[in-house]
C-alpha cells in the first residue's frame, strides 16, 4: 500500500506533469491552462464532441491546435478561446457548444500532503494511482 501514490510524501511535484498524453487536472481561472481527462460532459450532461471530428459540429480551425489542447482524437473540455471557463463543441444537433462542469481541484500541497485534494491521476512518472 505505501507505493500506490506515496509521490505526495516524497514531495515531487503533481502540477509539472504535463508530457504528452499525460492528463493533467490542475485548473486555475478560467482554464486556459486545463489539460485534464476526467471531463467531457458538458453542465447540462451532453457528451463532448472528438476536437478532430466535424460532426455534428464544425469546430473552427483556429481552436484546433496541440497547443490549445485541442487536438487529438479526445473530447475532454478545454478553454482554447477565452470563455469564462472550458467548454466543447457537444454530440447534439441542435446544441453547437456548452460549456462543461468546471473541476474541483486543489493542486496546490503544503507540508507532508495531506491537505492535498488534487485530480492527478498519474505519478510524475507515469505510474496510475
Amino acid at each position: 500500500m505505501r507505493n500506490i501514490c506515496n509521490i505526495l510524501a516524497m514531495g515531487l511535484s503533481l502540477v509539472s506533469m504535463t508530457a504528452a498524453n499525460t492528463c493533467d487536472e490542475d485548473f486555475y481561472g478560467d482554464g486556459a491552462n486545463y489539460r485534464g481527462c476526467k471531463y467531457a460532459k458538458t453542465i447540462t450532461g451532453r457528451e463532448c464532441q472528438p476536437w478532430n471530428v466535424s460532426k455534428p459540429q464544425i469546430p473552427k480551425a483556429a481552436l484546433i491546435t496541440k497547443e490549445l489542447g485541442t487536438d487529438g482524437t479526445h473530447n475532454y473540455c478545454r478553454n482554447p478561446d477565452g470563455e469564462p471557463t472550458v467548454w466543447c463543441y457537444t454530440m447534439d444537433p441542435k446544441k453547437r457548444w456548452e460549456i462543461c462542469k468546471e473541476p474541483i481541484c486543489k493542486e496546490e500541497m503544503t507540508g507532508n500532503g495531506l491537505d492535498y485534494r488534487g485530480c492527478q491521476t498519474k505519478t510524475a512518472s507515469g505510474k496510475s494511482c
